[in-house]
């Protein structure tokens, strides 16, 4: 379904747009070129134009069903990824394949192009989020989930130098991408988050889940900002408008709900809360959800019930102090950077790299620490061919893809050659020259006794012989006599004559 919120109708104009032969997974807006991207579980992605008509161009892009679609932030490519373990990228001017990046293991659940396009984010049922170069089509960051979890959902922050991914145990993480480190931990959810999306600001982040909840949070002081409800069931999807001024929340109830965002009037809401609480001093700043009090002339900071996990084992017992100041709401202008992302009152977010590393390097020695040497070198091996395995599946796939891809332009081609030639007007038939018509049966004979006859050469008779002597004879006497004739006259006469 395609709503049509223009300005001053009151009632939304809907269409219903059909096509898929199976579920549709994933839907995605370009603005840029007015476009429309599905993708589905029967295995294709389709462009559509937002109009009356609802027609649309079918891509065929994976050899399993499509989980996830994304435009790029100019419109010119689509990424997609699937259950056959590859995200593939499309050039949307051109509608043709551009590449396929490998290296996933299991199902790709999530996708999405950096705000350049130059980088992709991916995740799935092997535990990893993947960042890739589209360029080189190489892996430049894996990021793994702890205890097993399902990556379901990656995006990029707006300036493109962190991600925020959530999981099936209902975890919200922010990797800085420059150090590869955990910079924020949100223990966000009771469910899995099913989907989560960046204020153009880059300020808040909201995320939908299976809980039936949709949280706002506030990056740039690590809390919850809003839990609200209204969807009776799992909430499924979520985005903000462009200019962040409204969101859009779908679930499983049916339902498409419309919010408006005001997130400013609510911080300035809580920093007159603040003041107000500590004697008029303004000097904080709070969220509606947290709750403070005075405890030994300090303020124990409570973000939310479920709160902001620690990522690392050093953090400080006893209750967290409160938050910087913050004198004015974030202004929603350009998007800030990973330095004003990153939460510097809360160093037990920070989780390095290597500690995360050597904690699924121990877990991983646990589980095999109880299996025979041989068996795990059997295991090991079993491993490494299934990834030979799998490569060389994928590689195949992209052969195929290309191949279906140069058929497409062909018949494209052929399509144009007839049309044109169905234009043009047609010649008039050439009208064929008579038969003769066959010769009588004694003619045919006759002809035939001659030609096996061969050609008759009349001899003359003995009498025909003796007349043709005497003409010989009498002509050559009549020559005579006339030269003899001519020798009398004189040679004046001859001369004359």
């Amino acid at each position: 379904m395609v709503w049509n919120f223009a300005a001053g109708k009151k009632e939304r104009q809907a269409f219903r747009y059909i096509g898929h032969s199976a579920a549709v997974t994933s839907v995605a807006f370009d603005a840029t070129h007015n476009l429309i991207a599905s993708s589905s579980k029967d295995k294709t992605v389709r462009l559509w134009k937002p109009s009356a008509e609802g027609r649309s161009t079918v891509l065929k892009a994976h050899t399993a069903a499509v989980r996830a679609c994304a435009f790029s932030a100019n419109g010119c490519m689509l990424a997609t990824c699937s259950d056959d373990k590859t995200v593939k990228v499309w050039s949307v001017p051109q509608q043709s394949f551009l590449c396929s990046l490998n290296g996933h293991t299991n199902w790709v659940r999530t996708c999405q192009l950096s705000p350049d396009a130059r980088l992709a984010v991916s995740g799935g049922d092997d535990h990893t989020v993947r960042v890739w170069d589209v360029e080189t089509r190489a892996t430049v960051s894996t990021f793994e989930e702890l205890d097993g979890s399902t990556a379901t959902v990656a995006r990029f922050h707006p300036d493109g130098n962190c991600v925020a991914t959530g999981g099936s145990d209902g975890c919200l993480k922010l990797w800085d991408l420059r150090s590869a480190r955990i910079i924020q931990y949100y223990d966000a959810h009771d469910g899995a988050v099913t989907d989560a999306a960046f204020h153009p600001s880059g300020n808040f982040l909201l995320s939908s889940s299976k809980d039936g909840t949709l949280k706002v949070w506030d990056l740039q002081e690590g809390l919850l900002l809003y839990t609200l409800h209204g969807h009776d069931g799992p909430t499924l999807g979520v985005n903000f408008s462009p200019a962040g001024g409204h969101f859009i929340s779908g679930g499983a109830d049916g339902q498409v709900m419309s919010w408006r965002t005001n997130f400013d009037s609510c911080l300035t809401a809580a920093a007159a809360a603040w003041g107000d609480a500590n004697g008029g001093n303004d000097s904080g700043c709070c969220t509606g959800s947290s709750s403070s009090k005075q405890q030994g002339g300090q303020v124990a900071w409570k973000p939310f019930a479920k709160g902001c996990t620690a990522a690392s084992a050093g953090d400080p017992a006893g209750p967290k102090t409160a938050p910087p100041a913050r004198h004015a709401p974030p202004a929603i202008a350009a998007p800030n950077t990973i330095a004003a992302v990153r939460p510097s009152h809360r160093p037990q977010q920070q989780a390095a790299g290597p500690l995360v590393a050597v904690q699924q390097q121990e877990h991983a020695a646990d589980s095999c620490a109880g299996l025979d040497a041989g068996l795990a070198g059997v295991l090991q091996q079993l491993v490494s061919q299934l990834d030979v395995l799998t490569s060389t599946v994928a590689a195949m796939e992209e052969r195929v893809t290309i191949s279906e891809d140069r058929g497409r332009r062909m018949d494209a081609t052929l399509a144009q050659l007839l049309a044109q030639q169905q234009q043009q007007p047609a010649l008039p038939a050439r009208q064929a020259a008579p038969l003769p018509e066959p010769l009588p049966v004694q003619v045919q004979q006759q002809a035939t006794q001659l030609l096996a006859a061969g050609p008759a050469v009349a001899q003359p008779s003995t009498g025909d012989k003796a007349a043709l002597n005497g003409a010989d004879a009498a002509g050559d006497g009549g020559a005579a006599a006339l030269q003899q004739q001519l020798d009398s006259l004189p040679q004046a006469a001859v001369a004359g004559a």
